[in-house]
């Protein structure tokens, strides 16, 4: 017969080949398992210790992830953070420039509304309004606005050919 920490870096282990999670996320999960909080606390030390489990890789796969889906840096921030995951490291990852971040929000704005800017102060700020909730910064949906980063998003068809440098 097996040894509850045995079984339970087992429990771990199989979770962690699904998907990477926080540590504060697999400690809790563990804990809604059924182990005691000091056992799942132990596992997931003895995890990361090893390098089974890492916040650095959950935080680069999570970042990949939400970017591609078009959501913005404050959206994925705090979501991280409400994770556990320090703020610290979540700008590390997220650490783009600018125009990167508009070409995303182009991305986010022309797959809702489609490929014509507004041309009207209500359809722009409704295109706004969906960015804000997104994630961008005022910064980014104020620069797509006023065309900063034009150069990359100047070719529209550029927009479709895939990830740009993220």
């Amino acid at each position: 017969m097996r040894t509850p920490d045995t079984e339970l870096i087992q429990r771990a282990c199989a979770l962690l080949a699904r998907r990477e999670y926080a540590r504060s996320e697999l400690r809790e999960k563990l804990i809604r398992l059924g182990a005691p909080s000091q056992a799942a606390e132990s596992v997931v030390e003895y995890l990361e210790t090893t390098g089974a489990q890492s916040d650095r890789r959950f935080t680069e796969e999570y970042v990949r992830i939400h970017v591609d889906r078009g959501e913005g840096p404050l959206k994925i921030i705090h979501a991280l953070e409400a994770r556990g995951i320090t703020r610290e490291r979540v700008e590390v990852e997220l650490d783009r420039p600018d125009a990167i971040w508009i070409t995303r929000a182009e991305r986010a704005r022309v797959k809702r509304f489609g490929p014509n800017r507004p041309m009207d102060a209500d359809s722009r700020e409704r295109q706004s309004h969906f960015l804000l909730g997104r994630g961008f910064t005022p910064r980014v949906v104020s620069g797509l606005w006023q065309g900063w980063g034009l150069e990359i998003l100047s070719d529209a068809n550029g927009l479709e050919a895939g990830p740009i440098g993220c």
